[in-house]
């Protein structure tokens, strides 16, 4: 595949984060796409502009800017620079700085393989940072939002004009967006490689929660009430966080969660030391040398990605928290095995998850997405038949290769979502919502990343998708998730949402007109039974 057409997928993050290193069959026609998804309708706050806005925190005075009404402060330090000593070993808490920090523009980026730096941002090693939106510092019960973006574990940043967050401070609502390490920086496992340094793996899970932590201690100086916090991501963002669920370190630090549209990947040990064999070899790394990796370039890692993803085809990426000490348990078997903690779960997917892969690449047999589909329906001791059949059997116009996108986009995102949502029902006492996704874009349905809308900065999508922007929709997923934020229920009037739990697994749909669903994935569910109630670390997903 050429090189620009791949940095092209890995730059999208957030919207695209699902294939950015499996696709090999993209051709150069759809570069353009691509690149029109770089700059449509994706715009900052604008307007009056007052910069002497200063607040205390624990590390020292940070100096934001008011725009139109809403407090911004970008680029705010929270843990010390992840290199040179700290490179490949869990955050270190920022220092208190002297003076007036400026919080007016954003920080530095984590080192990743792009196309424009203008997107995300520069990149450079004092990367763990974090910015701000609120609509009153003089407050103090606000409801905290922390989104965590996604990026197939190796691309993205807190900083993508996406993700202004001025829409949901107009909600009433404290935005708070992360950086965090990625790839290899966040996940390369040395603990079998090095025995001269102390063990510590999944380092981007770290990151996220010491992050979390300087929110708990300071965010009650932007007028958000700490004991209100909600974690919410997209695609792999949405993963990290319901592997937060899995690490003991997390416990305490969120009360709900939000998790949209997210595949649950992890490695296991003996992969992930595999991969992190390869790399130290290709890199020429001596054995125990581990002062010697901290030196790497980290643009030599991030060239190593397409070898990584070639060395192991089974892996769906290169790079993915790995189950271990610091996340003992598959992500998607957290709710199942009692760590549901007592947190409220607001969870779902996308109607059409795989249509825009689809016409990107084709999704053929060789492609991740069918791989991983694949897998499942084995595991499930099903067949693609017979879930053919009963796909086509709710819309006979479909055909056999329509059929097929619809049973990879929710292999991959509706049936995770599922297995944790019934997790929580059973085993949290916190409540349990569950959302399906199906605004019908012109050209590809509802598919992966239009619910990102929500942000109010416009379609991500617009150009490959066929339709503009709809603000009745992003108003309703922003209203949807503020509501979840500050009262555990995501209220919205016209649908009557009520919780998800066996029998009924109420289910809302979220589109023009929404309604309330009984059970809608019903007979999927009966075929796919086995990776529905089965634990995915036992089976090996």
């Amino acid at each position: 595949m050429d090189e620009q057409i791949r940095e092209a997928f890995r730059t999208v993050g957030g919207v695209l984060d699902s294939l950015a290193y499996g696709m090999y069959e993209l051709n150069r026609r759809h570069f353009l796409y691509l690149s029109s998804l770089l700059t449509t309708g994706i715009i900052s706050g604008c307007g009056p502009v007052s910069s002497n806005q200063i607040v205390r925190t624990s590390s020292g005075e940070v100096r934001g800017q008011v725009i139109d009404g809403c407090y911004e402060f970008l680029g705010i330090p929270f843990a010390e620079a992840p290199f040179g000593p700290n490179r490949f070993r869990a955050p270190v808490k920022r220092k208190s700085w002297s003076g007036v920090f400026d919080a007016s523009s954003y920080g530095q980026c984590c080192p990743q393989v792009k196309l424009d730096q203008s997107e995300v941002g520069a990149m450079g090693p004092d990367c763990l940072n974090l910015n701000i939106w609120t609509p009153d510092l003089g407050a103090s019960n606000l409801p905290v939002l922390f989104w965590v973006h996604g990026g197939d574990h190796g691309t993205g940043s807190g900083s993508l004009p996406l993700y202004n967050g001025k829409s949901f401070a107009d909600e009433g609502a404290v935005l708070v967006t992360a950086n965090r390490r990625l790839g290899a920086e966040g996940f390369l496992f040395l603990d079998e490689l090095f025995s001269s340094r102390e063990n510590g793996e999944n380092f981007a899970i770290l990151d996220l929660i010491c992050a979390i932590e300087w929110v708990h201690e300071n965010i009650g100086s932007f007028g958000g009430d700490p004991t209100s916090l909600t974690l919410f991501g997209h695609g792999e963002g949405g993963a990290l966080i319901q592997a937060m669920t899995s690490a003991p370190a997390s416990k305490g630090l969120f009360r709900r969660i939000i998790v949209q549209s997210s595949p649950q990947f992890a490695s296991r040990r003996k992969s992930a030391s595999k991969i992190a064999r390869f790399v130290i070899d290709r890199l020429a790394i001596p054995r125990n040398d581990f002062e010697a990796l901290q030196k790497v370039d980290p643009v030599a890692l991030t060239n190593l990605y397409p070898e990584v993803q070639l060395e192991d085809r089974e892996l769906d990426r290169p790079y993915r928290p790995v189950i271990s000490e610091s996340m003992p348990i598959h992500p998607a078997d957290a709710a199942h095995a009692g760590l549901a903690y007592d947190h409220d779960l607001l969870i779902g997917s996308s109607a059409e998850e795989a249509s825009i892969f689809a016409r990107l690449s084709g999704l053929d047999e060789e492609s991740a997405f069918y791989r991983r589909a694949d897998r499942i329906i084995r595991l499930a001791g099903t067949s693609w038949d017979a879930l053919r059949k009963v796909y086509g059997g709710s819309d006979p116009s479909l055909t056999t290769r329509e059929i097929d996108f619809l049973i990879m986009g929710d292999c991959w995102f509706r049936v995770p979502a599922l297995r944790i949502a019934e997790g929580h029902s059973i085993k949290s006492p916190g409540r349990t919502y569950v959302y399906h996704f199906n605004w019908d874009s012109n050209l590809l349905g509802a598919t992966h990343g239009l619910d990102l809308m929500m942000f109010g900065n416009g379609n991500p999508l617009s150009e490959i998708s066929g339709s503009a922007f709809s603000e009745s929709i992003s108003s309703l997923l922003r209203k949807m998730v503020v509501s979840f934020a500050r009262y555990g229920e995501p209220n919205i009037a016209e649908v009557g949402w009520r919780e998800f739990e066996s029998p009924n697994r109420l289910t809302a749909e979220i589109s023009e007109s929404s309604d309330l669903l009984v059970d809608p994935f019903n007979k999927q569910r009966i075929l796919l039974g086995r990776v529905m109630t089965d634990s995915w670390q036992v089976l090996g997903i």
